[in-house]
């Protein structure tokens, strides 16, 4: 990060100079080794090099210049929160990052965080392992994500255009989120062209969800007060991350379950619920491709406004954070009243799941199986759909720990959402669940 940008300084004559800890920091709350090694390895403050990558990527997450009393219009999607900033841009030579060789050592990091508090949101924007492999890279970070499930990864997805399976590591892991590309303003209903595309080498659904990656602007790291343009899902990654930090304090301020904030409903969101919170907001009505998740758009474009219930709402929420889980041969039933058809039915069941080992083979340890049952007992699995719907017969899904059904026109009564812990090996697995629609209170 250009420390001194009106973006990020902590006082209109005041940043951040050094490595170091910084809890009380107006914005940089730590500057951090990406490596471990410091100046050995990584150069401290923003590159050219790197085309001041760091501060441009921060800026979507975080940048906010109010303070200097002339304040932009390019702040970023968290305005108000704060970064643990590790840096990873490389010194040896130019545009090379370099982490530690084990991630849990990087995440773990803003994870601990310091007297500013603990991380439980990291965008990545960075990659490079062989396309579609699940390498040691991505098994580090199913290993972090289920040991810590309060922590969710965000990774850019890559910039190899449309070749089918030329996502690379780390963004091959099962828990985190890979962000894909699309357009920006009013081409936000375009891909991104050179997002790039699933599957994994094992099948698994790649991109997880899009946001904009062409025409991002935000801080320029070569000057104080100057924001560009930057195409990329570089840029897409830190949106995700910031739509996230929206979604934790939705929680965390108690809206939910209201629709207003409460404290007394303040609650701590596990990684899944995020992760579930995003994949049940995103709109699949990208310009060349269906209607339904595929290996060029995942879920489809992020829409917040689509998942999160406020009061006078039409369109309701209710969420399952279930911490202890299902062993194998356990099941557990939901039921929701339905009040209308004028509201599309959207259930996600998401889980953090067991981390894999590095190489071929399939990678999904923990198979969760997502089963909906409408009034007429027709029935729903999870991950299978036809023209922009969920229909009825097809297999479960043995690949990803994302599922869901939608259902565009709903019959209006009681559904039926069961959840199976069909093999659960390392059980039991915790789970979350997002239901939209129109809901009966309950």
């Amino acid at each position: 990060i250009r420390n001194s940008h009106y973006a990020f300084r902590n006082t209109t004559t005041s940043w951040i100079t050094t490595w170091g800890q910084y809890p009380s920091h107006r914005k940089v709350i730590a500057y951090d080794s990406a490596s471990g090694y410091g100046a050995g390895y990584n150069d401290f403050g923003d590159e050219g090099s790197c085309y001041y990558h760091g501060s441009h990527t921060a800026g979507t997450l975080c940048g906010n210049d109010d303070i200097m009393g002339s304040p932009s219009d390019r702040d970023g999607l968290g305005l108000n929160s704060r970064i643990y900033f590790c840096d990873g841009a490389g010194s040896l030579t130019g545009n090379s990052i370099y982490t530690y060789p084990n991630l849990n050592d990087l995440f773990i990091l803003p994870y601990n965080g310091n007297a500013a508090g603990s991380v439980k949101l990291m965008s990545n924007s960075w990659g490079g392992g062989d396309p579609g492999v699940y390498d040691s890279r991505s098994a580090n970070v199913d290993q972090f994500m289920w040991d810590h499930k309060d922590f969710l990864g965000f990774f850019s997805n890559g910039n190899d255009g449309p070749a089918s399976g030329s996502v690379p590591s780390p963004a091959t892991a099962k828990n985190c989120v890979s962000v894909g590309g699309c357009q920006n303003a009013g081409n936000y209903q375009s891909i991104y062209y050179s997002s790039s595309r699933g599957p994994t080498q094992d099948g698994r659904l790649k991109p997880t969800v899009l946001t904009p990656g062409q025409t991002v602007y935000s801080a320029y790291g070569g000057s104080d007060n100057n924001y560009w343009s930057m195409d990329g899902t570089s840029m897409s990654a830190p949106s995700a991350q910031g739509t996230a930090a929206l979604v934790r304090q939705y929680f965390s301020d108690g809206w939910y379950p209201g629709g207003a904030a409460n404290p007394i409903d303040s609650m701590a969101p596990s990684a899944a619920l995020v992760k579930a919170m995003l994949v049940n907001s995103a709109d699949p009505s990208i310009s060349g491709y269906t209607n339904e998740p595929n290996h060029n758009i995942g879920w489809g474009r992020i829409d917040l406004d689509s998942v999160l219930y406020f009061s006078g709402d039409t369109k309701k929420l209710a969420v399952v954070d279930e911490l202890f889980g299902l062993s194998t041969g356990q099941y557990v039933e939901y039921t929701y009243a339905v009040n209308s058809n004028s509201v599309p039915f959207r259930v996600a069941l998401v889980w953090t799941d067991y981390p894999a080992t590095a190489g071929v083979g399939i990678k999904l340890i923990n198979d969760l199986h997502l089963t909906v049952a409408d009034p007429g007992s027709n029935q729903y699995k999870g991950n299978v759909y036809a023209s922009g719907q969920s229909v009825t017969g097809g297999a479960f899904d043995t690949l990803n720990v994302e599922e869901c059904v939608r259902i565009n026109s709903p019959t209006p009564g009681e559904w039926t959402i069961r959840i199976d812990g069909f093999n659960c090996p390392y059980g039991p697995q915790p789970f979350a669940v997002v239901v939209t629609g129109d809901l009966a209170a309950s």
